[in-house]
């Protein structure tokens, strides 16, 4: 008999650009983003038609936008948006976006859907006098007249209106005016002014310039150069930077370098920010002397002197290279650290070479690893997890060039103290439990961090095994007199399998509003501290509960639920969620089940958004349960001559 083969349904298309980081863009232009999925059961792709096929089957996809801003062309994923200054908000934009096998009906499920993250936001107006940004300097003459013109936008291209003057400094009327966009000035004769400081504004904005534009009636403000480079020895293929420094004759505000501008007159090197000369040695510069000269500049006057010094090159052995540090230093490392050190490696031939982690000396929790790009620098990261602290963390690099080799060690001292500890928030286990009867179980704070001032939980139980009757505040919130309590239950009627019947919300607030009342602490005078209690009634009605576990769980619907907010009004969400399985607790979190769930804080939540403090990972939180005896634990009710038969006549004589 011939065997009957039966063919797997078709994969839905897969995305194969969705962004992994959110972007920001501006109002007033348009944003243009391509989506792109393939077919993974034929990933040829069909002409624009959709007419070219492979084995009956075409490729082609289809893009549909699910939510979001914009629209979204069909057949080639190219989503386009045009906001306007109406658009810009603080909150983000979700586009999302769903693919489909031609007119198949085979699409992305909602797990596996594109979703482009954004945010849009406006800028402050440029205004240009003659062409030229704030902190620009004119260079005027007592008593003469000026005529410039002026133009504005904003960072974004968007029109903006009329130039205003917002403040003069110092305040003389009658110097500044403005016609016909044009700026007029007037610069007294018998002023003994050092500089005027003009502030300017537009009527859309309403806002004034953070800097101002310079008119300078000096005679002889040329800057004068006080720190500049001793000539010296270099390799070749070593990054050079020197800091050059010239100042205002009479010591007038810099703007952190801002007005005074550096040219190279002669000699290689390029000047980049806060007064930097710089330049890589290339081979060919090997055992040539090269002469740099360096004017400054103050509006269209030049510096009278100049700095000059001079460098040779030699050679160079292999070597690792490192942005701010070198090798042998120790970083001090806390805990909210990210370490990211750029490095190079390079030899007297200019050949730069890959670098690797050679050796670590401790074991270490937090994630550490080291990224090459393929040309120049390689780039080492680590993100230290809690129990990396007390440690001195050596880290060896290695590199080698095919003749040598060459090793760099730094020192990654992780010595922040118990105060730093994360927050552990667990729920109480109550054992044999009797039903008819009620059981109190405690919310509790366990940690030697600096305080909390309030906190939002949510907890999720099964409403037919325990029947929710009330929650007290805990001791601490008592002691310590907060000011606000409050909790909310009910029913989960949104619920199917697998999640909670019942939900509790209990919240509560350190300080209110209140005029001259204040909590008097915020940590606990010892660990671990209640919280709340909650009180259940075991319903007696139900012998099917008879022995057994009724788990108590914390439970996320959004971004808000289980949160802690610190002294300094850090948000503090879950890192560990651990549950009690087999008499032990086991780490359940997971970042990749979506809302609702029990498995902690999602990825969505952790999004920076300007404003808005971004939520810290550091707190671990342990669920626990209720255990309800079974009937040989108990004593027998009504059954007092023992015969297993309740409330009889003779249980009474």
């Amino acid at each position: 008999m011939a065997s009957v083969v039966s063919a797997d349904p078709p994969e839905p298309p897969k995305f194969v650009n969705c962004p992994d980081h959110y972007f920001h863009f501006s109002p007033c232009d348009s944003i243009y983003y391509q989506f792109e999925a393939i077919n993974p059961n034929h990933p040829e792709k069909c002409n624009d038609d959709g007419d070219e096929h492979h084995g009956n089957h075409c490729s082609q996809i289809r893009y549909r936008l699910i939510s979001g801003p914009g629209t979204i062309n069909a057949k080639t994923g190219e989503w386009y948006w045009n906001p306007t200054i109406d658009d810009v908000t603080f909150n983000s934009y979700v586009v999302t976006v769903s693919a489909s096998i031609g007119n198949s009906g085979i699409e992305t499920d909602e797990d596996h859907y594109c979703r482009l993250i954004f945010f849009v936001r406006d800028h402050n107006p440029r205004i240009y006098v003659d062409d030229k940004g704030t902190l620009s300097v004119f260079n005027v003459s007592p008593g003469s007249s000026y005529e410039y013109e002026l133009s504005t936008t904003d960072q974004d291209g968007c029109e903006i209106d009329s130039v205003l003057i917002d403040s003069v400094v110092p305040n003389i009327p009658g110097i500044f005016s403005i016609e016909n966009q044009k700026l007029i000035v007037n610069i007294p004769d018998n002023e003994h002014i050092l500089r005027y400081y003009l502030y300017l504004t537009t009527e859309l904005y309403q806002d004034k310039l953070s800097s101002p534009f310079i008119f300078d009636p000096r005679e002889n403000p040329a800057p004068m150069f006080v720190e500049c480079p001793l000539s010296f020895e270099t390799s070749a293929c070593t990054y050079l930077r020197k800091h050059v420094t010239a100042v205002d004759p009479d010591n007038l505000p810099d703007y952190n370098g801002r007005l005074i501008q550096y040219e190279i007159v002669e000699g290689p090197g390029v000047m980049g920010r806060n007064q930097d000369w710089r330049y890589t040695p290339q081979e060919a510069d090997f055992g040539q002397t090269f002469d740099v000269v360096i004017a400054a500049s103050y509006g269209d006057i030049w510096s009278q002197d100049s700095c000059r010094f001079s460098f040779t090159v030699g050679e160079s052995p292999l070597g690792i290279f490192m942005d701010n540090y070198e090798c042998g230093d120790t970083l001090d490392v806390n805990f909210e650290d990210f370490v990211h050190i750029s490095m190079t490696s390079v030899n007297a031939y200019c050949d730069y070479n890959q670098i690797a982690i050679v050796n670590v000396s401790e074991d270490v929790e937090g994630e550490m690893w080291i990224s090459n790009d393929g040309v120049i620098q390689s780039y080492f990261y680590y993100e230290p997890a809690y129990n990396d602290g007390g440690k001195n963390i050596e880290v060896t690099f290695g590199a080698k060039d095919g003749r040598d080799s060459i090793f760099c060690s730094v020192v990654l001292k992780t010595a922040w103290n118990t105060q730093n500890a994360p927050y552990k928030v667990f729920i109480d286990t109550v054992k044999n439990a009797i039903q008819g009867e009620h059981v109190q179980v405690a919310v509790k704070i366990d940690s030697s961090a600096i305080g909390i001032s309030g906190y939002d939980l949510l907890i999720g139980y099964d409403n037919a095994a325990l029947s929710f009757q009330f929650a007290d505040p805990g001791q601490f919130l008592i002691d310590c007199g907060w000011e606000y309590f409050t909790y909310r239950y009910g029913s989960n009627g949104d619920c199917t399998a697998g999640c909670p019947t019942g939900l509790i919300r209990i919240t509560s607030i350190a300080e209110t509003n209140n005029g001259p009342y204040h909590p008097s602490c915020y940590s606990p005078n010892s660990n671990p501290a209640t919280l709340a209690t909650i009180d259940f009634l075991i319903p007696s009605h139900n012998n099917e509960f008879e022995c057994t576990h009724q788990p108590i769980k914390f439970y996320w619907m959004d971004c808000g639920d289980n949160s802690l907010a610190d002294v300094n009004f850090d948000l503090l969400v879950s890192d560990g969620v651990y549950d009690y399985v087999d008499d032990n607790y086991e780490n359940i979190a997971d970042s990749l089940t979506g809302f609702p769930t029990f498995a902690g804080i999602q990825p969505e939540c952790l999004i920076s958004i300007v404003g808005k403090p971004t939520p810290i990972k550091f707190v671990d939180f342990y669920n626990g349960f209720v255990d309800i005896a079974c009937p040989d634990t108990t004593e027998p009710k009504g059954d007092v001559n023992l015969n297993f038969v309740h409330c009889e006549i003779a249980d009474l004589v």
